[in-house]
């Protein structure tokens, strides 16, 4: 009784009526599914560039180049493996990160859990040239370290004290592998001994 009345009232038919229904249904729909489409794009092709950058290029070759990275973000394996490749191959480098890593996160922080932005900040430094520069011990210095400590307890003990990371050193043994200046000082405190 409904159709009649209302399709006679408004001079169009029962057919009519439910097309113009049905589209009044979709509408919602179709407005979803843009929006969804929207975000979608948006995701894809301006999301990623709120979160990195423009990459930069590592000095050392054969090395990844490392994404500039968000903050607070953590570190990816990735990129503890390309940092830690290029300061075992170069000890005063090694010392440098040692001693940085140390200095703002104390002696336990486990690498993966220091900020991925702490790790591109050291790699700039290291790719404009503006970290510290370090002379290495030479042989002559090795070899008294060697003759200081061979047999003595004494000294061997005060030495691995004096490389502490607490007493200004890298937790590194080996005087080959630590500044000039630095053994220098500790030759001297352990003959004052």
């Amino acid at each position: 009784q409904f159709w009649p009345k209302l399709a006679h009232r408004h001079h169009f038919h029962k057919s009519t009526l439910m097309v113009r229904t049905c589209r009044i249904r979709l509408l919602p729909m179709l407005n979803l599914t843009m929006l969804g489409l929207l975000a979608n794009f948006w995701m894809q092709t301006c999301a990623p560039q709120l979160f990195v950058s423009q990459r930069c290029v590592l000095p050392s070759p054969g090395l990844r180049s490392a994404a500039h990275v968000a903050r607070g973000a953590q570190v990816t394996p990735d990129m503890l493996k390309d940092v830690f490749a290029m300061i075992d191959a170069d000890p005063a480098l090694q010392w440098v990160f040692k001693r940085r890593k140390f200095e703002a996160f104390g002696k336990r922080a486990m690498p993966k859990d220091i900020p991925a932005e702490w790790y591109e900040t050291f790699l700039r430094d290291v790719e404009s040239g503006s970290i510290e520069q370090i002379e290495l011990a030479g042989p002559d210095l090795v070899e008294v370290v060697k003759s200081l400590t061979t047999g003595n307890q004494v000294n061997t003990e005060m030495w691995h004290s004096l490389t502490s990371f607490e007493e200004g050193g890298s937790q590194t043994r080996d005087p080959s592998r630590l500044p000039r200046e630095f053994v220098e000082k500790a030759i001297t405190e352990m003959r004052d001994e």
